[in-house]
């Protein structure tokens, strides 16, 4: 019904002048920002960033991404990361560096370096397994994801709940072509 062009600007500047008499404006800014980006899979934490600090879309500087067929596929915000990886990178060197006072320490016979060297490798291989996946890739905090997931959800479903009262059709249109996935949310368009 709404295809690109005329049509489609005009469900566009529909819906934004809407937008400036209702309430519950945030799922609207959500909307309006995904349709002004459609056919983009945008994650849940860039789409509440982009709306909160006012900015547009620009996901290459934003997200590591890596090309799988020949499409790009964004990974997750480097602000979910538990650490970056120069921290992995100097932990793994500060193991390796105390694994070697250990082969030392044992060679010598030098218990009280040993005992302070064991816990201090104990220590960094918990550290290493709380932010490594068992492949090498750095964990992000879920939960903050999570979070990220249903506050934007939650404020799209009120926001369509309320502008159906206002616009039933346009409603069941925006409703009918937002894809809603566990890390990305997109406006279909035409």
């Amino acid at each position: 019904m709404h295809k690109k062009g005329k049509n489609y600007n005009e469900l566009v500047e529909k819906v934004q002048k809407d937008l400036e008499g209702m309430r519950k404006v945030k799922g609207g800014e959500y909307v309006l920002f995904l349709m002004k980006h459609e056919n983009k899979e945008i994650p849940y934490f860039y789409l509440e960033h982009c709306i909160s600090e006012n900015q547009e879309l620009c996901l290459d500087n934003y997200f590591d991404y890596k090309i799988i067929d020949g499409s790009i596929q964004y990974l997750v915000s480097k602000s979910f990361l538990k650490c970056d990886d120069q921290t992995c990178i100097e932990v793994k060197s500060r193991l390796e560096t105390v694994i070697n006072k250990i082969q030392i320490a044992e060679e010598y016979e030098y218990v009280i370096e040993l005992v302070d060297l064991n816990k201090e490798k104990r220590s960094l291989i918990r550290y290493l397994s709380e932010v490594m996946t068992p492949t090498g890739g750095i964990r992000y905090f879920s939960d903050n994801i999570r979070k990220s997931q249903k506050s934007v959800t939650i404020s799209i479903k009120r926001f369509l709940d309320e502008y159906r009262k206002i616009d039933e059709e346009t409603a069941k249109i925006i409703d009918k072509r937002l894809l809603i996935s566990k890390w990305t949310v997109r406006y279909r368009g035409a």
